[in-house]
């Protein structure tokens, strides 16, 4: 029977102590360090988003240039259109003629520019490239393989 005393018993409880202090101490460290792993992951992937708006802007922009370039053309066409009219009600075939060549290269280039402006309008609001989701997702995986292994500390995690 070992008396309270009993230098084995001290040498015991002490390396507890050691180990408690060991386990508290690793503990404070990984929660630090998966502390700093989510504000590196939240940061780059905020400059990820970032970078991403600045792209999808000036796509949109883009677009939206060959869009007004389509809208000045089509008024343009407009006013044409009624020229046309007027040389067709005169009944001076060749100038209606001309007017009408020059309607339909004016309505082309309208459609070609719309249906680009309209393109790059779309691809500038396109659904989201996975950028745009500010969840450290790294460090969430390395938190349940932290818990996993604090449920079954001898053996290893799997990945």
């Amino acid at each position: 029977m070992a008396s309270v005393t009993d230098p084995g018993t001290e040498l015991r409880e002490r390396k507890l102590a050691e180990l408690v202090g060991k386990l508290a101490e690793e503990t404070s460290t990984l929660v630090r360090q998966e502390v700093e792993l989510a504000k590196a992951e939240i940061i780059e992937k905020v400059e990820l988003m970032r970078e991403d708006a600045v792209r999808r802007g000036k796509l949109a922009g883009l677009g939206s240039a060959f869009l007004g370039g389509a809208t000045v053309v089509g008024a343009v066409s407009v006013g044409l259109l009624a020229a046309l009219l007027v040389a067709l009600f005169a009944i001076a075939i060749p100038v209606s003629s001309a007017v009408a060549v020059t309607l339909v290269i004016f309505l082309a280039v309208t459609c070609v520019l719309a249906l680009i402006g309209i393109e790059r309008v779309r691809a500038a609001s396109s659904g989201s490239t996975g950028v745009w989701r500010p969840v450290p997702d790294r460090t969430i995986e390395t938190l349940k393989e932290d818990v996993e292994w604090a449920k079954h500390p001898t053996r290893s995690v799997q990945t």
